[in-house]
């Protein structure tokens, strides 16, 4: 049985900004190497014209940074491809899907992001599902995939309000 978190957070940077950051190469570079332990590559950035940002990105996932509780059910080092896609709405909002896939693991996830105006900037809400096909220990890796996604986006948004804002 998959498990659901969610999570929302404000920022003071617009959401045409993010949306602008998202499209733009240097962003995702500067971003994988503050959070991809150098492991991470840009595998894919596409903007269309309709202002739609899809974006993948690979990491490597090395076996000797990985809890107990994963390295127990998967041998080895694993490859994880994240595939966001950023559409703008109504109202001046974007919604993001995201998507997650760890190859050679039962795992994956799913998240869904909606960024809204705000009297001062930006309101991010987003929810993300995590499923894990090994029954006894199904439980505790996706409260800890799930838990330390959470504790990622909020460290997402801190480090993209910076990159816009230039403080980094």
């Amino acid at each position: 049985m998959a498990r659901t978190f969610d999570v929302s957070i404000e920022s003071p940077v617009q959401v045409a900004d993010i949306l602008s950051a998202f499209g733009d190469e240097k962003y995702w570079h500067a971003r994988l190497a503050a959070f991809g332990n150098g492991s991470a590559a840009l595998s894919a950035l596409e903007v269309a014209a309709d202002g739609c940002v899809t974006v993948t990105v690979t990491l490597g996932l090395l076996r000797d940074r990985l809890p107990k509780v994963v390295t127990q059910v998967h041998r080895g080092d694993l490859e994880m491809v994240r595939t966001e896609t950023w559409t703008p709405g109504d109202e001046g909002e974007v919604s993001g899907d995201i998507a997650i896939a760890v190859t050679g693991a039962p795992l994956s996830a799913t998240g869904r992001a909606k960024i809204q105006p705000a009297e001062i900037g930006s309101h991010l809400t987003y929810s993300t599902t995590v499923a894990v096909k090994v029954p006894i220990v199904r439980g505790r890796i996706e409260s800890f995939i799930g838990g330390y996604t959470v504790d990622e986006i909020t460290r997402l948004q801190d480090f993209t309000t910076g990159w816009i804002t230039g403080r980094l």
